[in-house]
């Protein structure tokens, strides 16, 4: 099966799950209104467009990104990039560190007191390498991000499936079989890690993508009402969308979700939605006969009580 088939087919599957009461996890960013290549960066103007997502295709930013990364590299990779960057937006890479920008980042003024305390080492904000009047980026960024991007899903991919994921996946995301001696079941003969820990790495790549890309719970007290999401103070987005994306596609999740009985957040399953009880993956069906049970027996009770008034 192709790689672009395979994105499909998993892209098909995850939405499916998706429940229409489930709010974005990042709700929105920006785009440059132009974008091309000057050498070996990526120039474009200032990040004043709306990006708008089709709400039938949630996960298409992911999904093209993740086809970028099976072009070779060339003309016809930087012509896809700048396509791309258009449509969706630009990596946003700090000049100093070539990290992220959010890797630092810092409110321009608050009189937060909290956020006064923790920004009281006067860590300052990165910033980002202009061009004559631009911004830029090194192209040398995106291919790493995007080798990054289908490293993570291909061994992803591999997981569900049972199998250990490629050699060249793993090497390529540091995997080295001392580190994990002890920890889990590695294969002998390939020095891969076997499926159980496999997956318990793979999260751990997941997780180190939101940290470095400055993904932060978020809470807004509207008048329309409360929101909880997912969102990173810095103004260039993309990778924290692409982080947000790829976890919820290995998860085949559809957002966040409450414990009923424990209270825990976890990551919705499979035909899992907000608009009834739901219940993670340790409390599972026991507590939901449990709660079912006492609901019942609620319900008989006042039915007799009110049958004796």
């Amino acid at each position: 099966m192709k790689t672009a088939k395979k994105i499909d087919k998993l892209n098909e599957k995850s939405l499916a799950r998706i429940s229409p009461l489930v709010t974005p996890l990042i709700t929105h960013w920006r785009r440059p209104k132009l974008v091309k290549v000057e050498d070996d960066q990526l120039v474009y103007s200032i990040r004043n467009r709306k990006v708008l997502q089709d709400a039938n295709q949630p996960f298409e930013p992911l999904k093209s990104f993740l086809k970028l990364a099976y072009i070779e590299i060339g003309e016809k990779a930087e012509q896809k990039i700048i396509k791309f960057a258009e449509r969706w937006g630009v990596l946003g890479i700090c000049r100093e560190h070539l990290l992220p920008w959010s890797h630092n980042d810092q409110p321009t003024f608050s009189d937060n007191t909290l956020l006064q305390l923790h920004f009281r080492n006067d860590r300052r904000s990165c910033g980002m390498p202009e061009r004559n009047g631009d911004w830029s980026e090194p192209l040398s960024e995106w291919y790493l991000w995007l080798r990054l991007a289908k490293a993570i899903f291909s061994l992803g991919l591999e997981l569900h499936q049972g199998r250990n994921g490629k050699a060249e996946h793993w090497n390529f995301m540091g995997y080295k079989p001392a580190y994990y001696a002890g920890i889990g079941k590695i294969n002998r003969s390939t020095g891969l890690p076997e499926p159980e820990l496999g997956k318990t790495i793979v999260a751990s790549y997941v997780t180190s993508w939101l940290e470095v890309t400055g993904v932060k719970p978020r809470f807004e007290w509207l008048t329309t009402g409360r929101i909880f999401s997912l969102g990173v103070s810095a103004p260039d987005r993309l990778l924290s969308i692409l982080g947000v994306q790829i976890m919820m596609l290995i998860n085949r999740s559809s957002g966040l979700g409450i414990c009923t009985s424990c209270g825990e957040w976890f990551l919705l399953r499979t035909r899992q939605s907000l608009s009834r009880n739901v219940y993670c993956e340790h409390c599972g069906k026991k507590a939901a006969r449990r709660d079912a049970q006492a609901r019942y027996y609620k319900r008989k009770k006042q039915l007799i009580k009110t049958g004796l008034d």
